[in-house]
């Protein structure tokens, strides 16, 4: 018998450093009206040196278990979404299942960039809903500014810090997520990627000095790209759910 799975509880956590506009104006050749026209960016949060992509994760997951109500060991799962994960291995997922104390979770990463979290979400309801787990916990997390090429304006204005975190469970007939759905195309890897660090090219004096561990953006290919395809999966994933667009009251789109 098939489970509805919706979210139960929701949690999020950022760090206490802010970044303004008004800040990177100072570091590179931009301008608050430059950035807010182009985003609705006013300001981002910013992790200290000291500061890493699990502690927020684990922030957030607390708060996200304490509103929905249930036990850390009830849950059966925890999937980070995070492509700046605190070190190579173990995952940041299981990072944050020992941090919480969720001893009966497994712990897994997504490591999908800005669909991460969603990608989290479809599996996550999946096994819901065919009864191999009851809870689960999915966290996007990520400490993006230790990333940032502060010489390169069309990037640095974008990216910021923090962590957020959904508690999924079973939920009664009528209620919860009615369709999801994910898609990629590897064919644009190079309009927004990181080329260092991998096996490809690993980590090497040459490879820092190249800057080759920011991210790389070709934003004004990368836009068109975004829009056409957020157009089409949205229209195709209404008409899974059985909707029409004039039905919908409320859309959250990816923010930049």
């Amino acid at each position: 018998m098939a489970n509805n799975a919706g979210i139960i509880g929701m949690g999020h956590a950022y760090p206490s450093g802010i970044l303004t506009n008004a800040d990177l104006e100072k570091i590179v050749e931009t301008s608050d009206e430059w950035i807010t026209s182009r985003t609705g960016i006013k300001q981002r949060h910013k992790a200290a040196d000291d500061e890493y992509t699990s502690q927020f994760g684990s922030l957030a997951a607390k708060q996200a278990v304490e509103r929905a109500g249930i036990d850390v060991s009830e849950l059966d799962l925890i999937v980070c979404a995070t492509t700046t994960p605190d070190q190579i291995m173990p995952s940041t997922g299981a990072l944050i299942q020992a941090d919480i104390g969720a001893v009966n979770a497994a712990g897994m990463d997504v490591f999908a960039a800005c669909s991460g979290f969603l990608y989290g979400l479809t599996m996550v309801e999946s096994m819901i809903r065919t009864g191999q787990i009851r809870y689960a916990l999915v966290v996007g997390a990520e400490i993006l500014t230790k990333y940032v090429d502060y010489t390169d304006r069309g990037t640095c204005v974008i990216f910021g810090d923090g962590a957020g975190a959904a508690v999924l469970g079973p939920v009664e007939e009528g209620k919860g997520i009615l369709a999801t759905k994910i898609r990629s195309d590897g064919r644009y890897a190079e309009q927004l990627y990181s080329p260092g660090g991998g096996t490809r090219l690993g980590t090497t004096h040459q490879t820092i000095d190249d800057g080759a561990h920011f991210f790389k953006m070709k934003g004004n290919e990368l836009f068109k790209i975004a829009v056409r395809s957020m157009a089409d999966i949205s229209a195709e994933m209404l008409e899974k759910a059985g909707y029409k667009v004039e039905d919908v009251d409320l859309v959250i789109p990816h923010q930049a």
